[in-house]
């Protein structure tokens, strides 16, 4: 699951971006308003139903592409989350892991609360909560978008070296009245070094202008442009909303501290992990 960690910064830089910030009051109302985005659906109760892709403009691993759909489902006294064919169930004391191509299951112990949970499921760890930090290492536009909705576009003040690209954009489309995102798209681009036979076949390519790099002692690069599309088909918060699955549902408990596949389960393997 596709997250963004900003992690603290120095207080030089901090400074530097007070400074900077204070002739650039766009940017920060637009990284004040990609907070609140971020942040304004982590309520529970809480369910979720999101749709994922992934694309590239260059293939170089089996995760590069890939479609699904995921779950959540996270109330006070556990959550349910499924991604694809993986599942994963918490209760107050036991995390379970399932995959149903494989058979297989990992039950843990945990002690880890949902709305701790809640923190790392589809949303952006912003983890300095000072906006002028975030506006260090990022700049941030409010764009226009359809009637109720609007948009911001975020991007890294980092730049793919040998070129003036952001290493990383982020693209939100948000409902305006709840503030709850709709459609998130994360750009990142790497160099991707290859071999004079692979960068001479694109170099005739108008869509790789500006995306083919020669560096230091001429070696040559492809930028790498990996798209993630998160799109939230519903976000609700009901009440006395049931859990889909609970862990009973995956296995039994044959005596204290073992436990063994449910009968739907039977076919199962189950590792214990404590």
């Amino acid at each position: 699951m596709n997250t963004i960690k900003l992690q603290a910064l120095s207080v030089f830089s901090l400074l530097l971006s007070t400074a900077t910030m204070a002739q650039q009051p766009d940017t920060l109302q637009a990284i004040k308003t990609f907070v609140k985005v971020c942040n304004a659906y982590k309520q529970l109760p809480l369910q979720m139903d999101v749709s994922m892709t992934n694309s590239t403009n260059f293939v170089t691993d089996r995760e590069d592409t890939f479609h699904t759909q995921a779950k959540f489902y996270l109330q006070q006294e556990g959550s349910y989350v499924s991604f694809g064919e993986l599942e994963q169930v918490v209760s107050d004391s036991l995390m379970l892991l399932v995959s149903n191509n494989l058979k297989r299951m990992m039950v843990y112990a945990t002690n880890r609360s949902v709305a701790s949970q809640l923190q790392q499921y589809l949303g952006f760890q912003l983890k300095d909560s000072s906006l002028y930090a975030i506006a260090a290492r990022y700049t941030a536009v409010l764009v226009a978008a359809d009637k109720g909705t609007a948009g911001i576009e975020v991007s890294s003040r980092a730049l793919v070296p040998h070129t003036g690209l952001p290493k990383e954009t982020i693209r939100i489309q948000y409902k305006e009245a709840s503030s709850q995102p709709s459609n998130i798209v994360q750009l990142k681009r790497s160099l991707l070094p290859v071999d004079s036979v692979t960068w001479q076949s694109y170099v005739q390519k108008p869509e790789w202008a500006g995306k083919l790099v020669t560096g230091l002692h001429n070696n040559l690069f492809l930028v790498k442009e990996q798209v993630s599309v998160f799109g939230y088909e519903n976000i609700s918060h009901i009440a006395d909303a049931k859990l889909p699955v609970r862990i009973s549902d995956r296995i039994r408990q044959e005596e204290p501290g073992r436990y063994a596949p449910a009968k739907a389960y039977e076919d199962y393997r189950l590792t214990q992990n404590f």
